[in-house]
């Protein structure tokens, strides 16, 4: 069930990227557009990386 989760959110993300990228291509031009296309990928990676760091999960029950 947790996968399937995370593969409805990972299609929806890109979806709403999808989305995000045509729109500011099209209102704001090709820099713009550029600047979102790696701002908000790197933006998640550093979330990512950041609560990886925080959650304990990793961790299996055999070292308790």
């Amino acid at each position: 069930m947790r996968r399937r989760l995370d593969e409805l959110l990972v299609f929806l993300g890109g979806a709403f990227g999808s989305f995000i990228g045509s729109y500011s291509y099209f209102e704001f031009g090709t820099v713009t557009a550029l600047i979102i296309g790696f701002s908000l990928p790197l933006a998640a990676l550093f979330v990512h990386i950041f609560k990886g760091n925080n959650d304990s999960s990793h961790v299996n029950a055999a070292s308790y």
